[in-house]
């Protein structure tokens, strides 16, 4: 009932919409005004399906990004998400996203808002990241290919390598600029430290090209090789 109660009081075109609910004994259906068309999951993760162009896929980081802007940020009560993953993206027939499963959402008080949300932001950027290669958050087709299986992990290396063209996701021709400029969004997002990570506005500022990374390429360079090194002390 949570979620019932956080979702009645939501209304954005990003944000999956709660018409009602029925109870039966100790199940409760929640009844919604979306018709599912597919989820992000389901469509990113077939390897036959070629539906999911560039420009789709940047419509959809972008719909997700201002339903997470409305949660922090203007919804009547303000919330974090805590469960943005590509499963809870529903999709309609014109790949308009629809932010879903509110589970395990709570409110935002005043004092824990800035570092609460960027758990949200760090989820936000593994979706890209998946959205963009792809592949989900842990794929053995990276381990039987002996590269690291956690995405996060992988695209931080392909991209300081430079070798994009092992990132991109083959089932669609490349758009290099935008690949390169969600790469980057993605990569800043999921910073281990939550504090260079950007809000969900910057993030959506950042996607419309109305303002630049937060964080310098040659500094998120920097902090990604120092993180690499760590991990290769720790395990050698």
């Amino acid at each position: 009932m949570k979620e019932a109660s956080i979702l009645v009081k939501l209304e954005h075109e990003n944000v999956i919409q709660l018409l009602g609910y029925c109870i039966d004994g100790i199940k409760v259906y929640l009844i919604y005004d979306f018709a599912i068309s597919a989820t992000l999951d389901a469509l990113n993760s077939d390897p036959m399906c070629s539906l999911l162009d560039w420009n789709k896929r940047y419509k959809i980081i972008l719909g997700v990004a201002r339903a997470l802007v409305y949660l922090h940020n203007h919804a009547p009560i303000r919330t974090k998400h805590r469960d943005v993953i590509s499963k809870n993206i529903l999709l309609d027939a014109s790949f308009d996203p629809k932010l879903s499963g509110f589970v395990f959402a709570t409110t935002i008080t005043e004092p824990d808002c800035i570092p609460t949300t960027k758990a949200d932001v760090y989820n936000f950027g593994v979706l890209v990241l998946e959205t963009i290669t792809g592949q989900r958050i842990f794929d053995p087709k990276r381990k039987a290919n002996n590269d690291d299986v956690e995405i996060t992990s992988y695209v931080k290396i392909k991209w300081l390598e430079g070798t994009l063209s092992d990132i991109s996701d083959p089932r669609i021709d490349t758009d290099s600029t935008l690949m390169t400029k969600l790469i980057e969004i993605g990569l800043l997002c999921v910073q281990r430290d939550n504090v260079v990570r950007p809000t969900m506005e910057e993030v959506v500022d950042m996607l419309l090209g109305t303002s630049s990374l937060t964080l310098p390429v040659s500094e998120m360079r920097t902090r990604m090789n120092g993180e690499i090194l760590r991990s290769k002390v720790v395990y050698d």
